[in-house]
């Protein structure tokens, strides 16, 4: 199996499946008011959904083991594509437990990171890490995208086309797959002879490597969900005609509230006065979709500078969603006239975001750069030092001129970019001392003349 379709096949497949998992939480306000359900009816459909998931993806990792990655993953695709799609024809709660809490949940637990990584794994054994890298950014990377068109499926023609255009997208990666399992080599024999030794899951379980990890992923999906809330709210909104959202909303007996999202921008009025709405600064689509590309460029250049690349550029957009963009609304609107109504044009707004996003993102990679530049010899420590001080001013006049025209995003701008300055002369001191050629070899080793 050629590697660029291993490597699109497990990325396409976690897209797909990652973005479907959570459209029902997209479509819950809709399906709710025009079935008359309660919400605790489609509760039940997801929590069965988790059970019966995490189930099939435990015997989806036994079976492929036996017949194989691709032959379980294609299956898989097929049975959730139609759980998934035959949900656009639901009209009583059981329907939707049994369509979504068991069809889809066995499809979408047998199409799931377990056998991709099993297929990617036995593809590149040299190349492990990275290779599962670029397709599990498959499903973060659907889960973002997917659910933003969805939403806007849903704004446009209804929930009922949301579970359609689900079952289709499954449906296309059908064929694609069998191209896969026909592909020289079958579905089993390559595999099976590939197969690396390994521990037991009894072997496994008694390492503190395996419970670590255990915790680590347990500890971090139940805050996964309150990133797609952020998409049900804007959704809510779109479905109202409104680019904002309401905010603050406190929770209630029967419907949750919003109260604790820390990167809304609130909407204050003429009078100064908080409206009761705010704005979603989105995180940038454009380079999040780029990034399992830019990770494959790794597969054939330097792996470490690339995650290196990557891991500085996600904590400078990090950097500008949690603290800056969120401190610097409030401080703009702290000083607006109460004359003047705090109404952004939305594409403004967004493009406005974006920039900030691709100018810290730039900015973290500073250390990178000075430790790249020392390292060729383009500059040395002692010239790095030397410079400083204009390297100090041109960090503020950066700041000033890409930032907006107030002190704390300039600041939260400029001081970092020195920070990282310093860090990297620091830094790059260190790498070129562990990684200096060893000296030649003495004079008396040396044959004489």
């Amino acid at each position: 199996m050629p590697v660029a379709l291993v490597l699109a096949g497990g990325f396409l497949v976690l897209f797909v499946s990652g973005g479907a998992r959570f459209s029902i939480g997209l479509t819950l306000k809709p399906m709710v008011d025009e079935l008359g359900w309660l919400r605790s009816d489609l509760g039940l459909a997801v929590a069965l959904y988790m059970v019966i998931s995490a189930f099939a993806t435990f015997v989806a990792g036994r079976m492929a083991d036996r017949l194989g990655a691709r032959a379980i993953l294609g299956a898989g695709t097929v049975v959730g594509g139609i759980g998934i799609g035959l949900m656009c024809l639901v009209s009583a709660p059981w329907q939707a437990m049994l369509l979504y809490g068991v069809i889809f949940a066995i499809g979408n637990g047998a199409a799931s990171i377990i056998p991709v990584g099993v297929m990617v794994t036995r593809a590149f054994p040299h190349r492990t890490g990275l290779a599962n890298a670029v397709v599990s950014s498959g499903m973060s990377v659907g889960q973002l995208v997917v659910i933003s068109a969805l939403a806007a499926v849903l704004v446009a023609i209804g929930w009922r086309s949301v579970y359609v255009w689900l079952g289709i997208a499954h449906l296309v990666l059908v064929p694609f797959l069998l191209l896969a399992i026909l592909a020289p080599g079958g579905s089993r024999g390559v595999q099976a002879a590939a197969s690396p030794a390994g521990l037991g899951t009894r072997q496994a379980a008694s390492t503190r490597q395996f419970w670590l990890l255990l915790g680590v992923y347990a500890l971090s999906n139940p805050h996964r969900i309150n990133f797609y809330n952020h998409f049900v709210w804007q959704a809510d909104a779109w479905l109202d005609g409104q680019a904002s959202i309401p905010y603050p909303v406190l929770p209630t007996a029967n419907a949750p509230g919003n109260d604790y999202f820390q990167d809304v921008m609130p909407l204050s009025g003429a009078d100064g006065a908080p409206t009761g709405r705010g704005l979603i600064p989105f995180p940038p689509l454009p380079a999040v979709v780029l990034l399992p590309f830019v990770a494959v460029l790794g597969l054939a250049t330097n792996a470490q500078l690339i995650a290196t690349v990557l891991a500085a550029l996600v904590v400078g957009v990090a950097f500008c969603y949690f603290l800056v963009i969120p401190g610097m609304s409030r401080f703009i609107q702290a000083f607006a006239p109460t004359s003047i109504t705090a109404a952004p044009d939305i594409e403004q707004y967004f493009g406005f975001v974006l920039t900030l996003f691709l100018v810290f993102g730039v900015a973290f990679e500073v250390p990178i750069a000075v430790i790249v530049l020392a390292r060729i010899g383009v500059v040395n420590i002692a010239q790095l030092k030397k410079v400083r001080g204009y390297f100090v001013v041109g960090a503020f006049v950066v700041a000033a001129v890409v930032t907006p025209p107030d002190v704390i995003s300039q600041l939260a701008l400029a001081v970092p970019m020195i920070l990282l300055y310093e860090i990297g002369i620091v830094a790059a001191q260190m790498f070129i001392k562990h990684t200096r050629a060893p000296d030649s070899e003495p004079a008396d080793d040396k044959p004489a003349a």
